[in-house]
C-alpha cells in the first residue's frame, strides 16, 4: 500500500481519538489551586520547567494504543511502540511522535505526530498535555532532533520494523481453517434473515480487503480472489441475550451450515466460534471440520450464499 494511502487512513481514523484527547486535556485543565505544582523532569519548554512529563507521555501512549487498532488497514506495530517528546538539547518541541509502525506494502517504519498543549500549573513551570494525533506534516517534525522519554531514554528515528505479520500471504480457495478476529475494509455484499432457536437473526455476508487472525497474521486476496465472511446479529435487540444463548447452543451442536457457490464451484461448512485469544466477538466465525465461516473465492463470479439451520434453508441475497 502506498504511503499516501497510509497517511489518508491515519487522517480518517484519528478524529475520534482527538475528541478523547481533548477530553483528557479539559480534565487536566480543571485543577485546584491547591494542587501540587508537579514533578520536575529536567526538561524545558520555551524556557519553563516541564513537570509531570511521565504522566503526559502515559496519556499520549494511551491515545496511541487506542488509535491504531481502529485504522482501516493492515499495519505492523511493535510491542514497544509508544510516544516520544522531541528534544533540542533538553528543550522540548510542541510536537512529538508516536510509533513506529509499518503499513501494508510500505518500505520502512513510520510515525504519527502527537500535539502537546502547554498548561501552566504555576509561574515558571508547564505541563505538556497531549491533545491530538495526526499524520506527520512535512517540515513540522524535525528528524535532526532527539526522541526522548521522560526518564531520559533516547529513541531512534529509523528503527527496523518487520512487514505486517503474514504479509503478503494468501489463502487457498475455499473455506479457511480459522476465522478472522479483525477485517479491513469489509464491504457488505449480501443480507438475509434466519431463525435460530426460535429467534430471528440478521445474517450479513461481508467482503473484506484483508483479514487478521488471532496470531496477528494478516492476509490479502490474490489479484482475482475475494474473501467472504458470514456474520450473525440478533434481530430483536430487546431479546439479544436470549437470542445469543440460543445461537450459541446451535453453534455448539453444529446446526448452522454455510454454503458458498461461485464460478461453478461450491464450498460447504459448519459455522463455529473462533478458537483465538478471546478478542473475537459473536459473528466472527472460526472453522471446524468440515470448515466454514470465512471463504476465499478464486474470483468474484456472481456468488450465491445459503445458510441452513437444521433442515431449514435460507438464501442470503446478493445486494444489487
Amino acid at each position: 500500500m502506498a504511503r499516501v494511502q497510509v497517511v489518508e487512513a491515519v487522517r480518517r481514523r484519528l478524529g475520534v481519538v482527538l475528541a478523547v484527547a481533548l477530553g483528557l486535556g479539559a480534565l487536566a485543565a480543571c485543577t485546584s489551586d491547591d494542587e501540587p505544582a508537579g514533578k520536575p523532569s529536567g526538561l524545558t519548554y520555551l524556557g519553563d520547567e516541564v513537570v509531570d512529563a511521565e504522566e503526559s507521555l502515559a496519556d499520549a501512549d494511551e491515545m496511541w494504543r487506542r488509535a491504531w487498532p481502529t485504522w482501516d488497514q493492515v499495519v505492523a506495530v511493535p510491542d514497544d511502540s509508544r510516544c516520544w517528546f522531541i528534544s533540542d538539547d533538553g528543550a522540548l518541541q510542541q510536537q512529538g511522535v508516536c510509533g513506529p509502525f509499518r503499513g501494508l506494502g510500505t518500505r520502512a517504519a513510520e510515525w504519527v505526530q502527537v500535539q502537546f498543549t502547554p498548561e501552566a500549573p504555576e509561574t515558571g513551570s508547564v505541563r505538556l498535555v497531549p491533545t491530538g494525533l495526526a499524520p506527520v506534516a512535512p517540515g513540522v517534525v524535525r528528524r535532526s532532533l532527539t526522541l526522548v522519554r521522560a526518564d531520559g531514554e533516547e529513541g531512534e528515528w529509523d528503527p527496523e520494523v518487520a512487514q505486517p505479520k503474514g504479509w503478503p500471504r494468501t489463502l487457498p480457495a475455499g473455506p479457511t481453517e480459522t476465522g478472522p478476529v479483525r477485517r479491513y475494509g469489509a464491504e457488505l455484499v449480501a443480507r438475509g434473515r434466519v431463525t435460530v432457536g426460535g429467534f430471528v437473526h440478521t445474517v450479513r455476508v461481508v467482503r473484506p480487503r484483508g483479514v487478521q487472525f488471532a496470531d496477528r497474521s494478516t492476509y490479502v486476496p490474490r489479484k482475482r480472489q475475494a474473501f467472504v465472511d458470514f456474520r450473525f446479529v440478533p434481530f430483536d435487540s430487546d431479546r439479544a441475550v436470549e437470542a445469543g444463548l440460543a445461537f450459541d447452543q446451535a453453534v455448539r451442536a453444529g446446526e448452522i451450515k454455510l454454503r458458498v457457490s461461485s464460478g461453478g464451484r461450491t464450498w460447504r461448512g459448519v459455522y463455529a466460534r473462533p478458537d483465538g485469544d478471546g478478542t473475537a466477538t459473536q459473528g466472527q466465525a472460526s472453522v471446524v471440520s468440515p470448515p466454514a465461516g470465512l471463504f476465499v473465492l478464486p474470483r468474484w463470479d456472481d456468488p450465491t450464499f445459503t445458510v441452513a439451520v437444521g433442515r431449514q434453508r435460507y438464501p442470503v441475497r446478493l445486494l444489487p
